[in-house]
């Protein structure tokens, strides 16, 4: 596999959504542009960590390393508060790294540092998006978005409101009825000024020309 060039790096490339990620304008309004495309939720106060290490319990178990880390608040934080929301951010090229049991294990990591110890009442574990973002389709199912959250199989019809939901998304044939979606999982896949063709994907071009042009990141 030839090197792209660092102007030739694309959404999907690992060091391109660290640097945006780590800009301290351009970090939050990627955060927010994702959780509204993706998702189709706003978010008003964010915290975003790229690249965020959280180690083992000790020195035989295994930590994490998140690409992106999103934290949401309703209001502007506290420096210690724990957010409201979490979206874990995960862009992947094609590979067979246990993606499905990967996720479950970052989950149970990212949970278990969000709550304080001794605190009795878990209503106050924020809630958990883990996004993973490919190019390539897991499934095999010619969807553009999976999207799994804990049910009961007996009667899909009973709430589970454990807060957790796993997303994967498809950047290599975006067919969605969303066509904002799938505007925004081309430009992911290839971002190029050709590509950004919505209201959303303009306003994350200018954070990736900014990133992309600058010394420090070249």
């Amino acid at each position: 596999m030839s090197k792209k060039k660092f102007e030739e790096l694309d959404l999907m490339d690992n060091f391109l959504v660290l640097a945006l990620a780590s800009d301290l304008e351009g970090g939050p309004a990627y955060g927010r542009l994702l959780a509204e495309g993706l998702l189709h939720e706003k978010v008003a106060h964010v915290r975003v960590h790229a690249e965020k290490i959280i180690p083992g319990s000790d020195e035989i178990r295994r930590g994490i390393r998140m690409d992106v880390e999103m934290q949401s608040f309703s209001h502007k934080p506290e420096e210690n508060e724990l957010p409201d929301k979490v979206y874990d951010f995960e862009p992947h090229h094609q590979n067979a790294d246990n993606l499905f049991k990967r996720s479950r294990f970052n989950q149970a990591k990212i949970d278990a540092q969000n709550l304080y110890s001794g605190e009795r009442d878990f209503n106050k574990l924020p809630d958990l998006c883990v996004i993973n973002i490919l190019d390539y389709d897991p499934f095999g199912k010619g969807q553009t978005k999976y999207h799994f959250h804990n049910m009961c199989a007996e009667d899909v019809t009973i709430p589970y409101p454990d807060g957790l939901d796993y997303y994967y998304f498809n950047t290599s044939s975006p067919n969605d009825e969303d066509d904002e979606l799938n505007a925004l999982l081309k430009y992911i896949q290839n971002s190029t000024e050709e590509n950004a063709t919505t209201e959303l994907t303009k306003q994350l071009h200018e954070y990736v020309t900014k990133v992309k042009t600058s010394p420090e990141e070249r």
